[in-house]
C-alpha cells in the first residue's frame, strides 16, 4: 500500500483530510503550544461558532483534534507507519459543513526514525504531542484538563472497542488486550498518572448498548441549537 492509498484508507474511516486543497481559515496546532496564540485562535473559533464561552471552543477543538491520534494508530496497524505528529503539519480548518464548524487537515507527514511498536508509538504521541497540547489549551481555553482528556479517550476507546475489530482490510490483533494495556495505571510510566485509567473505570449512571456515556461534558449543547451528544452525561434517563 502506497502513501496515497493509506491516506484514502484513513479518510474513509475518520473525518481527517490529507489532500493539499484550498482551505478556509486555518489554525496550525503546533503554534497552540504557545498559550497566547492558542487563546487568540480559540477566541476566533468561539466567534465563528457563536459559542457563549471560550471553554466551548477549547473543548470542541480538541474533540476534533482527537481524530489525528487515532489516524496515526490506524496508519501504524495498517502499514507499520510511525507518524510523528509533533513534527508534522496538523491544522484545524474552518468548515461550515463540519461538526462544530471545524475540519481536520494533516500534511507534511513526518515519521519517527525508528520503527516503534504500537504501544511505544502511543507513548511518544502522548508525551510529545497530546499532553503538551492539552496543557496549553487548558489554560488558553479555560477548560478543565479532564474534559480534554476525555475528548481523546472516547475516540481511542471507540477505535479499539468498535472500529478496529470490524474494519475491512485491517489485520486483526487482540484489541481488547491492547486496550487493557492503554488504560492500565502504569502504561505511560510509573511517574506519569494515566488519565485514561480514571475515565475507563468511571461508572456512568446511564447505560448505552453500543457506546459509553461520558463522565464529563464536552459543551456541545452550549452551541446554537443546543443539541446534546448521544453520550452526554447531562441526559437524564
Amino acid at each position: 500500500m502506497n502513501q496515497q492509498e493509506l491516506f484514502s484508507y484513513i479518510e474513509d474511516a475518520f473525518p481527517v483530510r490529507f489532500a493539499e486543497t484550498a482551505l478556509g481559515t486555518e489554525w496550525k496546532l503546533s503554534e497552540w503550544l504557545e498559550t497566547e496564540t492558542a487563546a487568540d485562535d480559540l477566541a476566533y473559533i468561539q466567534r465563528l461558532q457563536d459559542a457563549p464561552r471560550l471553554m466551548v471552543a477549547g473543548s470542541l477543538s480538541m474533540k476534533r483534534t482527537a481524530f489525528t491520534l487515532v489516524s496515526v494508530l490506524l496508519a501504524h496497524y495498517k502499514s507499520g507507519a510511525a507518524w510523528d505528529l509533533s513534527s508534522s503539519d496538523v491544522r484545524l480548518v474552518h468548515d461550515q459543513d463540519a461538526p462544530f464548524q471545524i475540519g481536520v487537515h494533516l500534511s507534511g507527514i513526518q515519521s519517527y526514525d525508528d520503527q516503534p511498536e504500537w504501544d511505544e508509538l502511543l507513548r511518544r504521541l502522548y508525551t510529545g504531542w497530546v499532553k503538551p497540547l492539552i496543557e496549553s489549551v487548558e489554560k488558553a481555553g479555560k477548560v478543565k484538563q479532564i474534559v480534554l482528556w476525555e475528548n481523546f479517550f472516547i475516540y481511542l476507546r471507540w477505535f479499539y472497542k468498535s472500529l478496529a475489530p470490524e474494519l475491512k482490510g485491517l489485520e486483526q490483533h487482540d484489541w481488547d488486550t491492547h486496550w487493557e494495556q492503554i488504560v492500565s495505571e502504569d502504561f505511560f510510566g510509573g511517574d506519569e498518572p494515566n488519565p485514561f485509567t480514571h475515565l475507563e473505570h468511571f461508572k456512568a449512571k446511564r447505560q448505552l448498548e453500543d457506546a459509553r456515556v461520558r463522565s464529563t461534558c464536552c459543551y456541545k449543547y452550549m452551541l446554537p441549537g443546543k443539541k446534546n451528544c448521544r453520550t452526554c452525561c447531562l441526559i437524564k434517563e
